[in-house]
């Protein structure tokens, strides 16, 4: 009876969180924007993708230039 109970109160729990989310969602019209490249919140501070950054330090180091590394919007 216990195990019941519980379980109730958890797909209740789970239930209200994705009418939250469903809720945010649907007022606001869109996701929030998580790409780094067209995110400006994130360009503001200097924010890249890892595989961007390493590019960068490696064509640094090795003298080299106009690499991109192909996986985010800004280097596809």
């Amino acid at each position: 009876m216990f195990t019941i109970k519980l379980f109730s109160i958890v797909v209740i729990l789970i239930s209200i969180a994705f009418l939250g989310l469903a809720l945010r969602i649907f007022v606001r019209g869109n996701y929030d924007d998580t790409e780094f490249e067209t995110n400006p919140k994130m360009q503001d501070m200097g924010i890249k993708c890892a595989r961007h950054q390493e590019m960068e330090n490696y064509c640094k180091n090795k003298k080299l230039s106009g690499i991109g590394c192909g996986s985010c919007k800004g280097c596809a």
